[in-house]
Protein backbone atom coordinates (compact mmCIF):
# COMPACT_ATOMS: atom_id res chain seq x y z
CA UNK A 1 0.00 0.00 0.00
CA UNK A 2 1.04 3.36 -0.89
CA UNK A 3 0.93 6.40 1.55
CA UNK A 4 -0.66 9.99 2.11
CA UNK A 5 0.65 12.63 4.02
CA UNK A 6 -1.79 14.89 6.25
CA UNK A 7 -1.15 18.28 8.03
CA UNK A 8 -3.20 19.50 10.13
CA UNK A 9 -3.16 23.38 11.20
CA UNK A 10 -5.70 25.61 13.75
CA UNK A 11 -6.99 28.67 12.95
CA UNK A 12 -8.76 30.63 15.36
CA UNK A 13 -11.68 33.64 14.38
CA UNK A 14 -13.08 35.84 15.92
CA UNK A 15 -16.66 36.06 15.07
CA UNK A 16 -18.28 39.30 17.43
CA UNK A 17 -16.14 42.48 16.47
CA UNK A 18 -12.86 41.99 17.78
CA UNK A 19 -12.58 45.65 19.45
CA UNK A 20 -15.69 44.92 21.29
CA UNK A 21 -16.63 44.07 24.66
CA UNK A 22 -17.43 40.34 24.09
CA UNK A 23 -13.90 39.89 22.29
CA UNK A 24 -13.37 36.16 23.20
CA UNK A 25 -16.54 34.92 24.09
CA UNK A 26 -17.54 33.97 20.06
CA UNK A 27 -14.25 32.86 19.13
CA UNK A 28 -14.13 29.52 17.13
CA UNK A 29 -11.32 27.42 16.43
CA UNK A 30 -11.49 25.49 12.85
CA UNK A 31 -8.69 22.48 12.38
CA UNK A 32 -8.26 21.80 8.69
CA UNK A 33 -6.49 19.04 6.52
CA UNK A 34 -3.94 19.18 4.06
CA UNK A 35 -2.96 16.52 1.70
CA UNK A 36 1.14 17.21 1.45
CA UNK A 37 1.23 14.89 -1.21
CA UNK A 38 -0.69 16.80 -4.04
CA UNK A 39 1.59 19.19 -6.62
CA UNK A 40 2.60 22.14 -5.02
CA UNK A 41 0.36 24.34 -7.18
CA UNK A 42 -3.07 22.04 -5.75
CA UNK A 43 -1.49 22.41 -2.27
CA UNK A 44 -1.94 26.12 -2.16
CA UNK A 45 -5.53 25.85 -3.95
CA UNK A 46 -9.04 26.14 -1.19
CA UNK A 47 -10.32 22.89 -3.03
CA UNK A 48 -7.17 21.12 -1.21
CA UNK A 49 -7.94 22.41 2.08
CA UNK A 50 -10.30 20.75 4.02
CA UNK A 51 -12.81 21.36 7.28
CA UNK A 52 -11.56 18.45 9.83
CA UNK A 53 -13.31 20.00 13.21
CA UNK A 54 -14.74 23.08 14.54
CA UNK A 55 -14.47 23.79 18.24
CA UNK A 56 -15.49 26.78 20.40
CA UNK A 57 -11.91 28.20 21.68
CA UNK A 58 -13.01 28.39 24.89
CA UNK A 59 -12.87 24.88 25.49
CA UNK A 60 -9.49 24.62 25.13
CA UNK A 61 -8.07 26.34 28.46
CA UNK A 62 -11.75 24.73 29.89
CA UNK A 63 -10.86 20.95 28.92
CA UNK A 64 -7.53 21.01 27.67
CA UNK A 65 -6.44 19.81 24.16
CA UNK A 66 -6.59 16.36 24.30
CA UNK A 67 -10.27 16.43 25.21
CA UNK A 68 -11.40 18.87 21.86
CA UNK A 69 -9.26 17.02 19.67
CA UNK A 70 -10.13 12.92 20.79
CA UNK A 71 -12.48 12.84 18.45
CA UNK A 72 -10.15 13.96 15.48
CA UNK A 73 -7.46 11.76 16.93
CA UNK A 74 -9.75 8.27 17.23
CA UNK A 75 -10.51 9.13 13.67
CA UNK A 76 -6.92 9.32 12.75
CA UNK A 77 -6.01 6.82 14.25
CA UNK A 78 -8.97 4.48 12.01
CA UNK A 79 -7.38 5.82 9.23
CA UNK A 80 -4.13 4.54 10.20
CA UNK A 81 -5.14 1.03 11.05
CA UNK A 82 -7.68 0.40 7.81
CA UNK A 83 -6.38 3.12 5.49
CA UNK A 84 -8.53 4.50 3.02
CA UNK A 85 -10.13 3.54 -0.62
CA UNK A 86 -9.11 5.88 -3.93
CA UNK A 87 -10.75 3.96 -7.03
CA UNK A 88 -9.79 0.77 -6.33
CA UNK A 89 -6.23 1.95 -5.08
CA UNK A 90 -5.80 1.23 -1.29
CA UNK A 91 -3.80 3.67 0.49
CA UNK A 92 -2.48 4.12 4.28
CA UNK A 93 -2.61 7.27 5.98
CA UNK A 94 1.35 7.62 7.79
CA UNK A 95 0.92 9.55 10.91
CA UNK A 96 4.35 10.58 12.08
CA UNK A 97 3.28 12.72 15.21
CA UNK A 98 0.65 13.59 16.68
CA UNK A 99 0.85 16.55 19.81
Amino acid sequence: MDTITIELYIDNVELAHPLGSHTGIHKLGFVYITVKDLPMSLQSSLGSVFLAKVHYSLDDEKYGYKAIFEPLIQDLKRLLDQGIQFSGNAYKIAIWQIW
